[in-house]
């Protein structure tokens, strides 16, 4: 579950970052990712880090997410340290314009035929 966060006006919600759009031109054209999404994206990381330590291949770790989820999952495997084995992100978006040193990752998006 997503931490609880202070979002928008400042309502306290449980948020993984603070969502500006869901509007990609509008999300290509911003300066950086949104104010949160880096500190999701370090918890993430720090959950995978363990299991690379025990011994689990790095292409063998997959991050799934659904809405603020996928987004977040995008963003750790963009800026992992080493290549991970892929993401699914359920009813999602791109919450950020991509960074500019990146991973080579699969990514597999998926929606329903009502999402926006």
């Amino acid at each position: 579950t997503a931490p609880l966060r202070a979002v928008g006006e400042g309502e306290s919600r449980h948020s993984w970052f603070d969502v500006v759009t869901l509007d990609q031109d509008e999300v290509s054209r911003s300066s950086g990712p949104p104010s949160g999404l880096l500190d999701s994206v370090d918890y993430v990381l720090g959950l995978v880090e363990p299991y690379v330590r025990r011994g689990i291949h790095p292409r063998r770790i997959f991050l799934a997410g659904y809405s603020q989820g996928g987004a977040v999952a995008l963003a750790a495997a963009l800026r992992a340290p080493r290549r991970l084995g892929g993401v699914l992100m359920l009813s999602s978006w791109v919450a950020e314009p991509l960074p500019s040193q990146f991973q080579d990752v699969p990514v597999h998006m998926f929606h329903g035929a009502e999402d926006p």
